[in-house]
């Protein structure tokens, strides 16, 4: 009752206060005048994407976002299609005229679930490059196929076609056939590229975009100068105390 009493007597205060319509103009400016954007859920209108893809709406609306800002965090819970709605930035933004080619770098122990949601998603692969696995493929040079099973063990079914899904059986690539894609990657047409961590780690750096990078991160106070020193110099830097 006490803490009613002194908000009303605060409230009259403001209300009788010779700057009460200054401050109310001030905090409605802060407070009240942002009214965040909401993008469209409708289709997307990709091109090329499989009959056996249908992003939801909630999925549109993110591509959008994401393609729309140029950055930003997917936060899907899981389950709810972040592979499907990466791929679906990768190939909007291609469409929009946004980028030409896109790097998707993944966990090595999620890069073959990527390659066969990709090939759901498209149909094809023919316009990506999967750096650590390839199809298997038998003597006539045709790529082997599996049934996908469900959690049951039994043949999963497309929920949108009923038909019943497959995918291709995959083999790790060699380290020269991995060193050989690494170098395809300046020169190649092809606009998805997919790999790993630890590949895209290896990829080589010239000094000078190093220390932008490096100092574009300690600008906004997101890397330390000694750490900053590292990326450019090497590990064995030490700027002192």
């Amino acid at each position: 009752e006490k803490v009613a009493n002194l908000d009303n007597e605060f409230r009259v205060w403001m209300q009788q206060h010779q700057d009460a319509d200054d401050l109310s103009e001030i905090y409605n400016q802060k407070f009240n005048s942002y009214i965040p954007l909401e993008h469209s859920t409708s289709d997307l209108g990709l091109e090329g994407v499989s009959k056996l893809v249908k992003p939801h709406g909630y999925q549109c609306a993110a591509v959008r976002r994401l393609s729309e800002e140029g950055t930003g965090i997917l936060g899907f819970d899981v389950g709810l299609g972040k592979t499907f709605s990466a791929l679906a930035l990768a190939a909007y933004n291609k469409q929009m005229g946004r980028a030409t080619k896109t790097l998707i770098v993944v966990p090595n122990s999620v890069l073959a679930n990527w390659y066969h949601e990709a090939k759901m998603f498209h149909g094809n692969l023919d316009h990506a490059l999967f750096v650590g696995f390839k199809p298997k493929m038998d003597k006539d040079g045709v790529i082997k196929r599996e049934v996908v099973k469900d959690e049951k063990g039994e043949p999963k079914k497309n929920k949108h076609t009923q038909e019943i899904e497959y995918q291709d059986i995959l083999v790790k690539e060699s380290a020269q056939e991995i060193y050989e894609k690494m170098h395809q990657i300046p020169q190649t047409s092809k606009s998805l590229i997919v790999m790993t961590f630890e590949k895209f780690k290896e990829i080589q750096m010239r000094p000078a975009s190093k220390q932008k990078y490096a100092d574009k991160w300690t600008e906004k106070s997101l890397m330390s100068d000694q750490l900053a020193a590292k990326q450019v110099l090497g590990d064995d830097v030490n700027l002192g105390k």
